[in-house]
Order: structure tokens, then C-alpha cells, then sequence
């Protein structure tokens, strides 16, 4: 798997956030990854366009892909 780049566009694939208004086909852009947070989980934070700032935890099932 590509990791995502600050600047890249992201599509929201899911989210398990189950408080957030974003969904599925959401649109972003890749502030920062970082991995291995505090020697737990991977983040993927995102400026989403509809002004969210969730960040993404693939361990805990987020789930997204690179727009090209």
C-alpha cells in the first residue's frame, strides 16, 4: 500500500467514526501521516472540503484511497 503524502486528495472510503457527519465519497486533503502514534496506531489527518479535520485510524477500520 502507497502511504498517503502531505497534499494528496483522499476519498473516504469508511469511517468508524460513528459522530461524525462525513460519508462515504467524502473529499480531502492529506495533512500529515503518521505512523505508529505513541507505539499504538497509524493517523491519517485530513483537511476534509466540507470542513471537517477527522483524522483516519486504519487500525481501528478507516478506511480510504488516493485520489489521483
Amino acid at each position: 500500500m502507497t502511504l498517503p503524502q502531505k497534499g494528496d486528495r483522499v476519498r473516504l472510503l469508511h469511517t468508524s467514526d460513528g459522530y461524525t457527519k462525513l460519508q462515504h465519497g467524502a473529499l480531502g486533503t492529506v495533512i500529515r501521516y503518521r505512523e505508529n502514534v505513541m507505539d499504538e496506531y497509524d493517523q491519517l489527518h485530513v483537511a476534509w472540503d466540507e470542513g471537517s479535520r477527522l483524522s483516519l485510524i486504519p487500525e481501528s477500520g478507516d478506511r480510504w484511497e488516493i485520489v489521483k
